[in-house]
């Protein structure tokens, strides 16, 4: 009888030992499942706060580049502009001139006695001047 009370004890001892090991391991497991829950829904919180934050910084900058976009518009526009007020009063400059070039009066220059007195390799260095000058006038017509 001493053996069976002796397996008895043990066997009651088995019985709690088990019977806490399985309700710790199930309580374990509702607590495991609670703390998932719970950091899935924090997750999903950050998530929507980054959402926000980005969705106001795209909404700050869309402002701004639209700005800035028409700023550009309105800079090319005034470029344009301004390329053919210049091209105009590039125009205009060039008809001045040649109207300019066709009434310019030819004016006779008198011999001066001075001139006439120079001794021949004066005259002729002289000329040799007028001449290059004269040919640079028409390369740049």
């Amino acid at each position: 009888m001493r053996a069976i009370r002796y397996a008895e004890g043990w066997a009651l001892a088995a019985a709690v030992a088990l019977g806490g090991a399985i309700a710790g391991y199930a309580f374990s497991e509702y607590r495991l499942s609670a703390i998932v829950i719970q950091l899935n829904a924090e997750h999903q919180g950050e998530i929507k706060r980054l959402q926000d934050s980005n969705e106001r910084t795209l909404t700050a900058l869309t402002a701004r580049v639209q700005s800035a976009a028409q700023t550009a518009t309105l800079a090319g526009t005034k470029a344009a502009t301004a390329a053919d007020q210049s091209a105009q009063a590039a125009e205009t400059v060039k008809s001045a001139a040649a109207v300019v070039r066709r009434r310019r009066p030819v004016v006779e220059v008198p011999v001066s006695s001075a001139a006439a007195a120079l001794p021949e390799p004066a005259r002729a260095s002289l000329n040799r001047a007028v001449e290059r000058t004269n040919r640079k006038i028409r390369e740049h017509k």
